[in-house]
């Protein structure tokens, strides 16, 4: 088991923990790591990166060599598995994959759920059949696509999930009605995305209301309530002291400010939260 310092994140089981939709409260995302469900998908992590560390560090580098112990994806992550545990469905898109250990963790905790990761990024399309090579179960398929074109038939899929993906995109229209195009009816949407709370980054809350009516006028509204944001919610500052030291991560983090600094350009600091949602093709 990890060592914390003095960090909140306290990786104990407890008793199980249900995951609401919207923005959590960081009591709510306290109470999340101390779960036995986020303990059993730390330890399928932390094994999975171990056997695929060569395999990953190019991509690490890029991004984060853990992908779990980010922030929002320790929420995330177990928001989606409990919302797909509940639709029990058999084809599942991952909507802007990247690479991480996730659509394996879902193939192994669903029974007869088959993962198809989708991305735009060139070097993803080569990391999957390495790590495949290196899984005892069902392939995780990936297919490299735009997701405002995506390259699948109509009602390819039971369920498609995308996490913090959508602010990264330009045309949420387009892709919205991508995944109404390959969702079947009925079929189930999970949504999660970044909303900066000063403004200063993607997605300002404004733009996320309006995004949340683009959705509830695609698909139907299962479990997305109001965004009201408060005090109470988490916010990055303090989900950063909530994750396990990364010595390599935290310190590339710093080095990047640092010669920020050097360069003259201003380091905006940025108080951020993210949105969970369930939708149903209409």
């Amino acid at each position: 088991m990890r060592s914390t310092s003095a960090r909140c994140y306290t990786p104990v089981p407890v008793a199980a923990f249900t995951h609401p939709a919207g923005v959590p409260t960081m009591e709510a995302y306290r109470a999340a790591l101390r779960s036995e469900e986020f303990v059993r998908m730390e330890t399928f992590s932390d094994a999975f990166l171990a056997r695929h560390r060569a395999h990953l560090l190019y991509y690490g580098l890029r991004w984060t060599h853990d992908p779990l112990h980010d922030p929002t994806r320790q929420w995330e992550y177990p928001f989606t598995l409990e919302r797909l545990r509940a639709a029990e469905p058999m084809r599942v898109l991952d909507a802007g994959s990247g690479v991480t250990f996730f659509p394996y963790y879902l193939q192994n905790e669903l029974e007869g759920c088959r993962v198809t990761c989708c991305d735009y990024d060139r070097y993803a399309a080569s990391r999957y059949p390495l790590l495949n090579r290196g899984e005892a179960g069902a392939p995780v398929v990936f297919e490299r696509g735009d997701l405002r074109e995506l390259p699948f038939e109509a009602g390819s899929f039971d369920a498609i999930y995308t996490i913090s993906v959508l602010e990264h995109t330009n045309d949420y229209a387009a892709v919205l009605d991508e995944f109404h195009r390959v969702l079947r009816p009925a079929g189930t949407l999970i949504v999660t995305f970044d909303v900066s709370l000063d403004g200063h980054k993607d997605i300002p809350v404004p733009a996320a209301r309006e995004l949340l009516e683009l959705l509830a006028s695609r698909f139907a509204v299962k479990d997305s309530p109001a965004l009201s944001p408060d005090e109470a919610v988490y916010t990055s500052d303090q989900g950063d002291f909530c994750v396990p030291a990364r010595p390599l991560w935290d310190g590339y983090r710093r080095a990047v400010r640092l010669g920020k600094a050097l360069v003259g350009k201003r380091v905006v600091p940025s108080a951020m939260t993210f949105y969970c949602g369930e939708y149903a093709r209409l």
